[in-house]
């Protein structure tokens, strides 16, 4: 009951989303991570979400309203994981196509090229946020020539 209670304290949206559509299947075993040990069981999340949102889970809707894995029809994204991030286990790590890449950021934690820069960027963000907009400035310059 002590990891539901602290699960019920996160803000409304968040597990809302997560209830509706957004299912994110994490469990956790207390001796390959610094949590308290709690296998991931999906009929007992399931009725958490029925009994506090009213919302019938979903946990096939992504994959299927977005094909899951299958990014074959997809262009023009950058994936970037940081190296110590725990949820680039359940991201894109490895390049799909020429416009659809992954980025693995050493050193460095969750989404840290999306903030300001400062000058404590380690050298890795520094590269990434290049790449990334090179990255931007090629998909326009593609558009353009295409629609010029």
């Amino acid at each position: 009951e002590r990891e539901r209670a602290s699960e019920r304290s996160m803000s409304t949206h968040p597990r809302l989303c997560r209830c509706s559509g957004l299912m994110m299947p994490f469990g956790r075993d207390g001796k390959q991570d610094m949590f308290w040990p709690q296998p991931w069981d999906e009929a007992a999340e399931a009725a958490d979400c029925f009994a506090q949102w009213g919302a019938q889970a979903r946990p096939r809707w992504p994959a299927l309203n977005y094909g899951g894995w299958d990014l074959s029809a997809a262009s023009n994204l950058v994936f970037s994981n940081g190296a110590l991030d725990p949820w680039k286990t359940g991201g894109i790590t490895h390049n799909i196509s020429d416009s659809v890449t992954a980025l693995l950021i050493s050193d460095v934690g969750h989404h840290i090229d999306l903030f300001f820069t400062t000058e404590q960027d380690p050298q890795a963000v520094t590269q990434a946020r290049e790449y990334e907009m090179r990255q931007v400035e090629l998909w326009v310059q593609q558009h353009n020539a295409r629609h010029t």
